[in-house]
């Protein structure tokens, strides 16, 4: 993911009205198109109505020039602006859209400055007033980003200076007037203009940092909870709390870690108990089961939750061998000789989120506590599995039968031996 603090640096205020990273300007680029693609067509809609409208106006205000001025209207300006609306229902409008805006911007310029040409007196003072709508239009209305607004104004008004000067004088008082509302359209306009696309970038710029840290607090949600459980904390912040009839839990110890650990420095014994748990924490997400915690050197998972499903036990069970294989493979590459302690139990049992601060999901019941006893009655390097797991698993797993042992608070309790899948 982009880091966007970084990628920015100093660009909360953009001067140049561009974003120094390609990728992030790119983003920009398309994120304002589709944002202002409605607005553009609104836009155009707009300019093509007044068109109309002032076509109205022509015939009151210069009657004997209504012809030809609605030879430019309708024969060139509302033919052009029309053709640029339906194209922007096309794929081709987003790859040049601020062209097809300019392009727009300036076919409404010439119409002004071909009305300017044909008309006198009241009629040609009346007109040229249009500029600074057409100005409006193009830095505020249209969508068009800060530089094109700019440069096909621009334009549009060095052509006003050519045709009031040069083509069609206008008497120097009137000149000197038309330029003063012309410009001071202009400048305010620019300033209205640079501001809007300002307040875009940064509008923009601030949007993706909420987004990312969004982001970043549902991943470290995610790190703690089941994604359906931050859901419905997202939709329902009460407490929650599942009744499950059926799950299976699986605790496993690293035999002969804790009295290890004493010899170790804290960096090694983390970095030790960090790459086998890594490895189970893999194993857990490639069947789908949900790991509650780590304590210590113990590590707890449970299949069948926060989404029930049918064949949690047989999960759970090619986790518990694939956790052996995985241990062992340890034990090949480092200077330590590590057994795993497994127990496995099925039964019903009550999960939720509990506390204010470092809340955590847990399970509670009965079978949490047969199931711890497994794997502390457990046999090196064995996977010990109660009765009703057993009776889950017998048809398609192979079984080594222990037989009856003390439980302590449960007494006498038939267990059995997970040695391996059948076939």
């Amino acid at each position: 993911m982009l880091n966007v603090q970084e990628s920015m640096g100093n660009q909360q205020h953009p001067v140049t009205l561009s974003f120094t990273d390609l990728d992030l300007e790119r983003e920009y680029r398309e994120s304002y198109f589709q944002k202002t693609l409605p607005q553009s067509r609104i836009a155009l809609i707009l300019g093509i109505i007044l068109y109309v409208i002032f076509a109205g106006l022509d015939v009151w205000i210069v009657p004997e020039q209504a012809h030809q001025i609605w030879l430019i209207r309708f024969g060139f300006v509302i033919p052009i602006l029309l053709g640029i609306l339906i194209v922007s229902f096309t794929p081709y409008f987003q790859k040049y859209f601020q062209l097809f805006l300019s392009v727009a911007s300036l076919i409404g310029g010439c119409g002004i400055l071909g009305i300017l040409l044909v008309t006198d007196g009241l009629g040609n003072f009346f007109y040229s007033t249009s500029l600074m709508l057409l100005l409006m239009w193009s830095f505020t209305f249209s969508g068009m980003r800060f530089v094109f607004a700019l440069a096909s104004c621009t334009l549009v008004i060095i052509a006003f200076e050519i045709v009031a000067i040069f083509l069609k004088p206008y008497p120097l008082y009137v000149l000197v007037d038309k330029n003063f509302f012309v410009v001071s359209a202009l400048t305010i306009e620019v300033f209205v203009g640079y501001t809007i696309e300002s307040y875009s970038r940064n509008n923009f710029i601030n949007n993706r940092i909420i987004n990312q840290e969004r982001q970043d607090n549902e991943n470290l949600l995610l790190n703690m909870l089941p994604q359906s459980i931050v859901e419905q904390l997202k939709e329902r912040p009460e407490t929650i709390a599942q009744r499950f009839e059926s799950i299976t839990i699986l605790f496993a110890d690293i035999v002969g870690f804790t009295p290890l650990s004493a010899t170790l420095n804290p960096t090694e014994l983390v970095e030790i108990l960090n790459q086998i748990f890594s490895s189970f924490d893999r194993l857990t997400d490639d069947y789908e089961l949900e790991k509650i915690k780590t304590i210590g050197d113990a590590y707890m998972v449970a299949g069948g939750l926060p989404i029930p499903s049918k064949d949690h036990a047989q999960a759970i069970a090619n986790l518990a061998l694939e956790m052996q294989r995985e241990l062992e493979q340890f034990n090949q590459t480092s200077r330590y000789s590590f057994e795993l302690r497994i127990g496995i139990h099925t039964g019903p049992a009550i999960a939720g989120v509990i506390g204010i601060k470092k809340f955590v999901y847990d399970i509670w019941g009965d079978s949490v506590n047969i199931a711890s006893r497994m794997e502390s009655h457990g046999l090196p390097g064995k996977i010990q599995v109660s009765e009703q797991t057993y009776q889950r698993l017998k048809d398609c797993y192979s079984f080594e039968d222990r037989g009856a042992i003390e439980v302590k608070g449960k007494g006498k309790m038939q267990t059995y031996l997970l040695i391996r899948k059948k076939g």
